[in-house]
């Protein structure tokens, strides 16, 4: 899971959230070539701005990188 934020540090005490839409990016390689993803999601208000996917299919004894893509 992820929260979308409209800043980058606390504002009077909080980190402020942001509508928008992303997905989480999966691979096994750190660049990212062959990767796969979830499908888009939407960040609002009623669910704090949290972006949520349950992923599939993972290997076990596999290391695996993620990033959240968003706009």
């Amino acid at each position: 899971q992820a929260r979308l934020t409209s800043s980058p540090t606390p504002l009077d005490g909080d980190v402020p959230g942001m509508a928008g839409t992303g997905r989480f990016e999966i691979s096994t390689t750190p660049d990212f070539k062959s990767s796969t993803h979830s499908s888009w999601l939407t960040a609002t208000l009623e669910n704090d701005f949290i972006l949520k996917a349950k992923i599939d299919s993972l290997q076990s004894d596999t290391a695996y990188h993620y990033r959240v893509v968003f706009g």
